[in-house]
């Protein structure tokens, strides 16, 4: 044991990694928590023989440095219990931060000047970090021998191929083949939503892609209202309302039945990273194109720490690049794919966190306007200005896809659900759910005549573009709203003849009043 008493701060540097990730492993592969493994216990191992090069101590240095992770780690934890009652407008970071950089001094300079007088008592952090550490290995090991899909495979090959077979008696040979681009605008409100909620007509966006002969559903609807939900349906054609977790979502989202579908026609399927854990790749993929943040687990991760004072606003910059990234390269990638391209784009936005302006000049993060801590929707004027600019980029996109092709390809833009301005999320509200449930949906199907209807819902679309375009045989599904909030997402609430009957001019006239 005396050879490895001075080891307790290896141990401190890992647990609080792994024991983030058994709270979220039935959301994230085990590859994602390598990288900051390594980072931490490297930093560690430096930190370790710089303190050690200084005091010429090892029993201190390594007392400091595991002092040091505890504080750094606990960071997060403690803001969230303390998060509302800690000094408001903003200083909460700032007001935690300074106490525990007090912390730090305080404790480093006691560590110092009296640890010698500890000794003995070194067993202790080494003993409770191994159990820690082991616990959560445990832990880990347990759930992927009883479930057998984050560190392995997705899904059973025999399976698939016996599905892609039967998906195949659906089509006949088609040899003219377009690419087909499905970009998903998350969070993007129906023009009724942006007339009677926000006050905006959406009337120049949508004379725009009109003339560019795109389909507009007026009147559609959303079957989910979030988003792991939206995309595992609208992808897979059916509905989901089976789930009861959200891996299980993710992996339909990531091994779709579109994707399975097109490939089999010998289609590449190129995904472009959203910065969102469901989308921000898939191994499923031919071309996987990276924008802005790779590893949403580390992105996470560094909000427990206390990097998550100055968090907000790299990550924010790194959310703009990605957004202005992803529209670049989507006009461009024609250039780097071979045949027939199934392309999907996930643009978080104009969700917030709100990072652009109209013009799509920054916007000066607040202490409302957080990236670190924001999903809300109460500022409409943001919201707006947001949406402004994601209009722009999705005109010039629209130009660039169009101009001078000779075979057009089919372009289906859809929010995956609406927006939320209305408070009520998770008291079942009404009002909000009218709002939540009416997402945009637009596509532009090259050579055929107008094909949507009324009340179209994402469910059905790629049952009509393939029936339209490829001459397949689906029946349309009946179309079906279920309502769920973040804390019960598979508490599913169907909605249909509520959001049905709802008139939207009284949801205005009432906010009108309100106000």
């Amino acid at each position: 044991m005396h050879r490895f008493k001075f080891l307790h701060p290896l141990l401190f540097a890992a647990f609080p990694i792994l024991a983030f990730y058994t709270k979220n492993i039935h959301k994230v592969r085990f590859d994602r928590i390598i990288l900051p493994l390594e980072f931490s216990i490297g930093f560690t191992l430096g930190l370790w023989l710089f303190l050690n090069g200084l005091i010429k101590d090892r029993y201190k240095t390594s007392l400091l440095v595991t002092y040091f992770l505890l504080l750094f780690y606990s960071y997060g934890q403690v803001y969230k219990v303390l998060d509302g009652f800690l000094v408001k407008n903003g200083e909460k970071d700032i007001s935690l931060f300074v106490l525990w950089s007090a912390f730090l001094l305080i404790g480093s300079f006691l560590i110092i000047k009296f640890g010698r007088k500890l000794r003995g008592l070194e067993v202790f952090p080494l003993v409770t970090g191994g159990i820690l550490v082991l616990v959560s290995l445990i832990q880990i090991a347990g759930y992927n021998l009883n479930n057998n899909k984050v560190l392995f495979a997705y899904n059973d090959t025999t399976k698939t191929n016996k599905q892609l077979n039967n998906l195949n008696q659906n089509f006949p040979v088609i040899t003219d083949r377009p690419d087909i681009y499905y970009i998903i605008l998350d969070g993007y409100a129906s023009n009724e939503v942006l007339k009677n909620i926000y006050g905006y007509d959406n009337i120049n966006f949508v004379n725009f892609l009109e003339s560019k002969d795109f389909n507009i559903a007026y009147n559609a609807h959303s079957n989910y209202a979030l988003t792991h939900l939206s995309l595992a349906s609208s992808l897979n054609m059916k509905y989901v309302s089976y789930l009861t977790d959200q891996i299980a979502a993710i992996n339909m989202i990531k091994d779709n039945e579109v994707l399975k579908i097109l490939k089999s026609k010998d289609y590449q399927a190129v995904h472009f990273n959203s910065g969102w854990v469901g989308t921000q790749e898939n191994n499923f993929a031919d071309l996987n194109v990276s924008c802005g943040v790779s590893n949403q687990f580390i992105a996470t991760f560094l909000k427990t720490t206390m990097l998550r004072t100055f968090n907000g606003m790299y990550l924010s910059d790194k959310a703009r690049d990605r957004v202005l990234c992803t529209f670049s390269q989507l006009a461009s990638i024609r250039e780097n794919v071979d045949g027939p391209m199934f392309v999907f784009a996930h643009i978080v936005s104009p969700h917030p966190p709100y990072l652009f302006g109209p013009n799509g000049e920054q916007v000066k993060l607040t202490a409302e306007n957080k990236v670190t801590g924001l999903d809300t929707w109460q500022d409409r004027k943001d919201y707006l200005n947001q949406l402004l600019f994601i209009n722009k980029m999705v005109m010039d996109l629209v130009r660039k896809l169009t101009f001078g092709r000779e075979n057009s390809p089919i372009i289906i833009i859809q929010a995956d659900h609406g927006s939320a301005s209305t408070p009520g999320m998770e008291e079942y509200n009404p009002d909000l759910i009218q709002e939540r449930m009416r997402p945009f949906i637009a596509y532009k199907l090259p050579d055929k005549e107008k094909f949507t209807y009324d009340n179209l819902t994402p469910v059905n679309i790629f049952r009509l573009i393939f029936n339209n375009y490829f001459n397949a045989r689906y029946e349309l599904l009946e179309d079906k709203y279920y309502f769920s909030n973040y804390s019960r997402p598979f508490e599913f609430i169907d909605v249909t003849e509520s959001v049905n009957q709802f008139d939207m001019t009284s949801l205005r006239e009432s906010l009108q009043t309100e106000e």
